[in-house]
């Protein structure tokens, strides 16, 4: 399929597949001259259609790179390499500190749910507050003069 008739453009269509992997039911189609009989003619990107063959060189001849390796090497050399291949990945090793290898092993811990930090948000101010009355300090780390009724800030 080259090209759609423009007569298609009179029909009320919701859609028409041209592909079976065709993103949206209907395309943007845009209206060119036929070489041959010269009529307008609709196309759109998935136009025009041509059969699909697999064994083509041509397909070959796009990626440059397959070509020459695929040409170049005798199917048994392939399976001598595949099998001589040594599949891994390494990192170059660096000077390791004593420290660093005692922290060798990690914990994974869950992340609270949102309204368990917000208890244990909670739970941490009233313990730093606690702490604070017991140094003789206000929230805003002001000290507390106790021994009047009174209380007093320094700045």
């Amino acid at each position: 399929l080259t090209h759609l008739p423009l007569s298609l453009t009179s029909l009320k269509l919701k859609a028409l597949w041209l592909s079976e992997n065709q993103s949206q039911p209907l395309l943007t189609f845009q209206t060119d001259i036929d070489t041959e009989t010269g009529e307008k003619v609709l196309t759109c990107v998935l136009l025009p259609q041509v059969p699909f063959e697999p064994d083509s060189q041509e397909n070959l001849a796009r990626c440059g790179g397959f070509e020459s390796l695929v040409n170049d090497l005798p199917d048994d050399a392939w399976n001598e390499r595949a099998m001589n291949r040594v599949s891994a990945i390494r990192f170059l090793e660096e000077e390791r500190d004593d420290e660093e290898d005692e922290k060798g092993t990690l914990l994974r811990r869950a992340t609270p749910h949102p309204g368990e930090l917000k208890n244990m948000k909670k739970t941490v101010e009233n313990l730093r507050n606690e702490m604070n009355a017991a140094k003789g300090l206000d929230t805003n780390k002001n000290e507390v003069n106790n021994a009047v009724d009174r209380v007093t800030t320094s700045v």
